[in-house]
């Protein structure tokens, strides 16, 4: 196999349009009207012109707000548009995030904090350039300022419309539910046009009304925009229900306005506005792509996507072009040219299938330089010459490239993959599934659910090479390691013997580090097997006792293997101690032996081990072995079907599942949830309630919503039963606080947030910007005192959500924000602090403390009006945090609070022996 992964193509490739420049993290491209000049700009604040040569080195810096535009995140200068009448006003538009000039943050490693009150704006606003075609300084004028509460979701589809001369833009809902279908709020979650010329009369009004998070000016209402004239609305609207429009372009060779909406769990999406159409509403929140419908009322006309495609395509879509150039007229005139920022491929859309469908034209290389986000050196735009012809541009912290199609595929790498199974060399007889020499057999513990398919599985290492061991966590495996996993379909209920050859895949670690995928699909003869090349459905056949049904199974594609593949995960998914820790019995002796033995008796290890010990090292179940405890059955499954993404650093959720994790430090227990999906009270996992734990929902559920999210098409029946077993047979105890102690949101949260005890446990769930200077935004659960005391708790465990989450124990004297309060906590980082207001509605105090590692104590003493604050490793010995003097009255509140530091996320925090104490005795009540 080839020692890195080849380029994906179908019979086009991606290439270097301008071999001599590079732009650091470039958004978008477009041509200056009028001249033979490219223009292209930087999430971070810059836009450079330079001339439309493949030679050229020269690009000129044309603007520059870098020192009070907010990027490093999803956020930052998002939308270029020149003017029409640019030739002799020399206005250019700009859609970008602002923050006070000096205070923006972040680099290459690390995003922004999330969210920060009255921080983050939405700014549109027009520069004029002068004769050198440089902006002039000062000459910035605001049309549009909106106070945004995230850097997330601020679209940034920009463009003049060429018949009625009228600015259109998008916006995303800014993450915020309750900026969706809404038109009498802010200007959020839609397409909007405004007459910046002002022209008035018949054309344009003034507008009725401002944006209540925000101030507009220097422009017009078109007089036919669609909600012109009703009560309470703003004008400026043209079409809503959108999420995270990144972009939007106009065709016009056809008139119509193509959106590519970024989806959220599900789908990601391409909107089409025909010519004549307005007030459309694109059904974001209600839907997500073509899942479901949306149900009556709705503001104006509810319309779907014109094509949708799963996560497994694809995690982020960028919306492009109709190509209108002449280079390829043949092939693509007319055809919607978009792409996916995260997969980096690059699609056409064929609108000529029922329903439409998408080809595959290219993958474009990564960025390089280090990635904070999801994909920061992934596909970010696509634009356009003055000739129409197709441009894409690179994201990269170090200097990206823009592309260009090219026709035929990309030029034939060192080594491609083979075409057919029988050309890896893997099998040595190919009919009869016989392996090659070198190929070592293996099983797992706990196997990954592959809808009910019959899996083989091998592994090779390159000669001399051997496998880094660990005990718990990732085995690292040298370059050149190849896995090989086959799957056989059952399709005869009436005997399970009855075997259908689906597929082998083939995992390769590569010369780089990261991991690359190929699946061979078998043909029905069972002759050869086929690359895939992009992902596809079959339906299989299944015969019953009864008659037949079908079961649908998912081929992947090269870039879907990555998907569960994952970075985060370190490529290589099941191949760990605790999955190999068991028998095998090896095909070609016989012989039964433990797998790690055998590995480290064939020197695959990198240092033997020892064979009494390997009884003492983790080691997984199969859901179905009734002999193991239905607690490390479920588990077992959790990390083998889950713990690829759902781990730190992994996906936006709230539980890790890996096994190595303990359970009480998994969030799985009364754990928070992103998306309750409607239900009342649901937690990760409810005790003792299946209808309240999301968990056990999503793995029984099929399409939206289900989970894994991807490559299921049937349901696991049997560890959903067990899953409901374990949940059922945990103690329902009522999680209510105990007697004299209540809980509140301090402050605006955006999330509320709450406190339960269960089993002498204390678990806060909150949001809340943070405890700090004059911010009190968190959730407090807290008991009265009178006068002297202490409080005592120890943090089993803090949810990361951010590096300066905080949660602790706090002396307060009134639950309203603006109190003055005594606070010792610790930081999402690992810090440990006392922060105090000693007169209400002021800036606090902040004393550093020693650093911490959970779980960890913490204790905080009243004496009179003196504060004291200890932290501790096992509740014993005890270190100062510092002191402070807060005249406070003597009837007070004390209890435990907690941060996550970001008013849209909820981090979930564990505390245990928490003791509060009046004077020298324990306090009434505890």
């Amino acid at each position: 196999m080839p020692e890195i992964a080849p380029a994906i193509s179908g019979n086009w490739s991606a290439v270097v349009a301008f071999p001599n420049l590079k732009f650091t993290n470039s958004v978008g491209l477009t041509h200056v009207p009028g001249t033979d000049e490219l223009c292209v700009w930087e999430r971070e604040g810059r836009v450079w012109t330079f001339p439309n040569q493949r030679d050229t080195a020269d690009k000129k810096l044309v603007l520059d707000i870098s020192d009070q535009c907010q990027g490093w995140d999803d956020s930052g200068l998002l939308g270029v548009a020149f003017h029409p009448g640019f030739a002799t006003n020399h206005f250019v538009f700009v859609w970008y995030t602002w923050v006070k000039p000096g205070t923006v943050v972040g680099s290459p490693t690390t995003r922004p904090n999330p969210v920060l009150p009255d921080t983050y704006h939405d700014r549109l606003s027009r520069f004029t350039l002068d004769d050198n075609g440089v902006a002039i300084a000062g000459s910035e004028t605001v049309f549009v300022d909106l106070t945004d509460q995230t850097v997330w979701h601020h679209g940034g589809g920009m463009f003049f419309h060429p018949v009625n001369g009228f600015l259109y833009w998008t916006d995303g809902d800014n993450s915020v539910g309750d900026n969706d279908q809404l038109i009498n709020k802010s200007m959020y979650s839609g397409v909007f046009r405004i007459d910046v010329d002002c022209q008035g009369g018949t054309v344009s009004h003034a507008p009725p009304r401002q944006p209540l998070n925000g101030v507009t000016g220097h422009y017009y209402i078109p007089n036919d925009n669609p909600f012109v004239g009703q009560s309470n609305v703003l004008e400026e609207f043209f079409c809503l229900g959108l999420r995270s429009p990144h972009r939007m372009t106009y065709d016009p060779g056809s008139g119509r306005i193509f959106i590519g909406d970024v989806g959220e769990s599900s789908r990601e999406e391409i909107d089409v506005i025909e010519p004549g159409e307005s007030a459309l509403n694109f059904q974001w929140n209600r839907c997500e792509g073509t899942l479901g419908t949306m149900a009556e009322p709705y503001i104006g006309i509810s319309r779907g996507p014109v094509l949708d495609y799963p996560h497994s395509d694809g995690r982020a879509i960028i919306g492009g072009y109709v190509y209108r150039g002449k280079e390829f007229a043949a092939d693509l005139g007319g055809k919607y040219i978009f792409g996916d920022n995260v997969m980096r491929i690059v699609w056409a859309l064929d609108e000529t299938t029922t329903p439409k469908t998408k080809i595959v034209l290219c993958v474009m290389p990564k960025g390089d330089g280090p990635n904070s986000g999801t994909d920061y050196t992934g596909l970010s735009s696509f634009g356009t010459d003055a000739d129409s012809e197709l441009y894409f541009c690179q994201m990269s912290s170090i200097g990206g490239r823009i592309y260009r199609l090219a026709r035929g595929g990309p030029p034939p790498p060192k080594q491609t993959l083979p075409k057919l199974l029988s050309q890896t060399g893997v099998f040595a007889d190919l009919p009869a599934m016989q392996p090659a020499a070198g190929l070592l057999p293996y099983s797992v513990n706990s196997p990954l659910w592959s809808d009910g398919a019959v899996k083989s599985r091998w592994v090779a290492l390159a000669t001399n090479a051997v496998v880094g061991f660990a005990p718990t966590g990732r085995w690292s495996f040298p370059a050149g390691t190849v896995f090989v996993k086959h799957f056989s379909l059952p399709v005869d209920e009436t005997d399970p013997r009855v075997l259908r050859r689906l597929e082998t895949r083939l995992l390769v670690r590569d010369t780089s580090g990261a991991v690359y995928g190929a699946s061979y699909k078998w043909r029905a003869d069972n002759s050869d097997a086929d690359l895939v090349n992009a992902g596809i459905t079959e339906d299989i056949a299944i015969k019953t006792a009864t008659g037949s049904r079908v079961q649908k199974w998912f081929y992947p594609g090269r870039q879907d293997c990555l998907s569960c593949h994952t970075s985060i995960s370190g490529g290589v998914l099941g191949v760990n101690t605790r999955q190999l820790n068991g028998d095998f019995v090896y095909p070609a002796t016989g012989i039964r032996d433990n797998q790690l033995r055998a590995w480290s008796h064939l020197g695959l290890f990198d240092k033997p081990l020892d064979d009494k010990n390997l009884p003492l090292l983790p080691k997984l179940v199969n859901v179905t072995n009734t002999l193991a405890n239905l607690s490390t059955r479920v588990r077992s499954y959790l990390d083998a079907n889950c713990s690829h993404c759902h781990q730190p650093g992994g996906a936006g959720a709230f539980f890790d599942a890996r096994f190595d994790t303990p359970l009480a430090k998994q969030n799985l227990i009364n754990g928070p949830v992103q998306n309750p999906l409607g239900i009342t009270g649901a937690k990760v996992i409810v005790p003792g309630d299946t209808n309240q734990s999301l968990l056990f929902h999503r793995v029984s559920l099929l399409g939206q919503n289900q989970m894994p999210p991807i490559a299921k098409n049937v349901i696991d029946d049997k560890a959903v039963a067990v899953i409901a077993k374990w949940i059922s047979s945990m103690h329902a105890v009522t999680a209510s606080l105990p007697k004299t102690w209540s809980d509140a949101d301090i402050g605006d949260v955006g999330i509320p947030g709450e406190a339960s005890y269960l089993r002498g446990q204390f678990n806060l769930i909150a949001a809340g910007s943070d405890i700090w200077e004059n911010t009190d935004s968190f959730h407090y659960s807290s008991r009265p005192l009178a006068g002297d005391g202490q409080i005592v708790a120890r943090m089993v465990s803090m949810q990361y959500t951010d590096p300066w989450a905080k949660a602790g124990i706090m002396f307060r004297e009134t639950p309203t924000a603006g109190s003055k309060y005594a606070f010792v906590g610790f930081t999402g980082q690992g810090g440990s602090v006392l922060q105090s207001r000693a007169q209400a509605d002021n800036s606090t105090a902040s004393a550093d403390g020693p650093p911490a590692k959970m779980p960890h104590w913490m204790k905080l003493v009243r004496t009179g009006d003196t504060f004291a604050g200890f932290i501790s490793g096992d509740g014993k010995v005890w270190e100062p945090v510092g002191s402070v003097t807060i005249p406070m009255k003597k009837a007070v509140n004390v209890g435990l609070a907690l941060a996550s530091h970001n008013n849209a996320v909820v981090n979930s925090t564990l505390f245990d022996d928490v003791t509060v104490t009046a004077g020298n005795r324990p306090a009434p009540g505890q």
